[in-house]
């Protein structure tokens, strides 16, 4: 049986391990977004047309890495960043990298498949309206998502305000608690 740990406690553990193990972040997101690549590629599903959505901490990061390695595979792939704003460090550094690349950026959803890396674990309190609306648009789509660590707007504390209905979320690290919790469990499709 899996241990599972509020979000508070599932980052913080990420948070020690990095420190007593000298694991950075970004070995932490291209080992995550690795990990999922090979999941997408070697899937009986072959998508015509991706669209990874970023927000603009460790979670978008991680979606930016995942982006990267699809579009040297050559999958039809594009970036939409949620935010103009600056980011932490890992997501700044995974941007550049990118724009060097020249991944096709877009403000579209009109993709195939969508990766939902817009807010892991670190979502504190509730969304804010803007993010909700986006939210939202993007379930009303009735595409699939794929979520990175848990579906956006999920959380432990705000169980639902409005969150992205994954069909597939790829959790990463520790077992997390709110994927789990009977009223988040529906949003998660299959962990």
């Amino acid at each position: 049986m899996i241990e599972l740990f509020d979000d508070v406690t599932a980052k913080e553990i990420d948070s020690q391990n990095t420190i007593k193990y000298g694991i950075e972040p970004l070995m932490l997101q291209e080992s995550a977004a690795r990990l999922i690549f090979h999941r997408l590629n070697n899937g009986e599903d072959k998508w015509k047309k991706i669209t990874v959505l970023v927000g603009k901490g460790n979670n978008g990061a991680d979606g930016i890495a995942l982006a990267r390695m699809m579009f040297i595979a050559n999958f039809k792939v594009s970036i939409f960043y949620f935010s103009k704003e600056e980011g932490t460090a890992e997501y700044e550094k995974q941007k550049q990298i990118a724009q060097a690349l020249a991944i096709p950026v877009t403000k579209k959803l009109d993709a195939d498949l969508f990766i939902d890396a817009l807010i892991g674990i670190g979502l504190n309190g509730v969304l804010r309206s803007e993010m909700k609306n986006f939210i939202d648009r993007v379930n009303a789509l009735d595409k699939p998502v794929y979520s990175i660590d848990c579906p956006s707007g999920l959380g432990f504390d705000a169980p639902y305000c409005a969150a992205i209905k994954a069909t597939i979320t790829f959790a990463l690290g520790v077992g997390k608690l709110s994927l789990y919790l009977m009223d988040n469990r529906k949003w998660c499709g299959k962990i």
